[in-house]
């Protein structure tokens, strides 16, 4: 019957988002540092900007190196 995870609404009227903590730290910080790191969006901004900067990443990728079919 242990807690691994939350179900965390950031925002009123959006989807909540699963956090699950990693080594050696409670929910009650990983909920702490998630609030802290939402901005305008529903998700953290580091993983808001990770997901971003991938788009773009592959988008130029396939650009330099487009796939012959």
């Amino acid at each position: 019957n242990q807690k691994v995870g939350i179900v965390l609404r950031t925002q009123t009227n959006v989807k909540p988002i699963f956090i699950s903590p990693g080594h050696k730290i409670s929910l009650k910080s990983v909920k702490d540092i998630v609030m802290r790191c939402v901005k305008s969006c529903r998700i953290p901004e580091p993983l808001r900007l990770a997901d971003i900067y991938s788009k773009i990443f592959k988008r130029e990728k396939q650009t330099i190196n487009p796939v012959i079919s």
